[in-house]
């Protein structure tokens, strides 16, 4: 059995691995916000660069979207439970496949 700082030091390393990820991946967005400004302000380089980027960032807009969209459905509050959920109606149709099976083996 876990004691309560055991858990309170592994939920630590979590949201520090979790803070840690968020900074780079931050990180790396603002770098390629920096390069597409550059980008975008040298007239040559407009049609290569703006339409993938404006489509990087349409993309991104509707993964937030999504995100805080679930979030506030409540989401992340049981995010066990659809596993259980599935495994649940996985049995259930397991199980009802093998009744449909044995009348057909007693009706033939």
């Amino acid at each position: 059995m876990e004691t309560p700082g055991k858990r309170s030091k592994k939920f630590l390393v979590w949201v520090g691995i979790t803070v840690l990820g968020i900074m780079v991946a931050g990180a790396g967005f603002i770098f390629k916000l920096t390069e597409f400004i550059k980008v975008a302000q040298n007239r040559d380089a407009e049609s290569f660069a703006i339409v993938p980027v404006a489509t990087y960032f349409c993309v991104t807009a509707g993964f937030i979207c999504l995100f805080i969209w679930n979030y506030l459905r409540g989401g992340f509050h049981d995010v066990e439970g659809p596993k259980y959920e599935m495994l649940r109606r996985h049995e259930e149709i397991d199980k009802h496949d093998l009744a449909l099976t044995q009348s057909a083996r007693k009706g033939a």
